[in-house]
């Protein structure tokens, strides 16, 4: 199982990329998150703390590698399209969508 936020298949151009890349990192560093905060609270046993800590270095890892494919290819794109403007936009949608969320709810 697998969530499109934008469907491979369609994807035609740079920009649009470079987006999923960012998407990728805010989605890594969320998971990277769940990691760290489960091995902060002391509920794994000694053998999964190690596979979660392993999982945090892994995650860093893919999350470096996701920001240098962006920036590289930020040089082949127009002036003021940028990873934090990227995640600037991505994170107004998602607060847009989750309100949109709630108040489908309340009705």
């Amino acid at each position: 199982m697998h969530l499109n936020l934008l469907d491979p298949d369609k994807m035609k151009t740079l920009d649009e990329y470079v987006v999923m890349l960012v998407a990728g990192i805010m989605t890594l560093n969320t998971l990277k998150q769940f990691h760290i905060k489960a091995v902060s609270l002391g509920i794994f046993k000694p053998e999964h703390e190690t596979m979660a800590n392993t999982l945090v270095w892994d995650l860093n890892r893919l999350c470096h590698l996701y920001m240098e494919q962006a920036e590289n290819l930020l040089q082949l794109l127009p002036e003021g399209f940028s990873v934090a403007e990227v995640m600037k936009q991505l994170s107004a949608n998602e607060i847009t969508a989750i309100k949109k969320i709630k108040r489908a709810k309340n009705v």
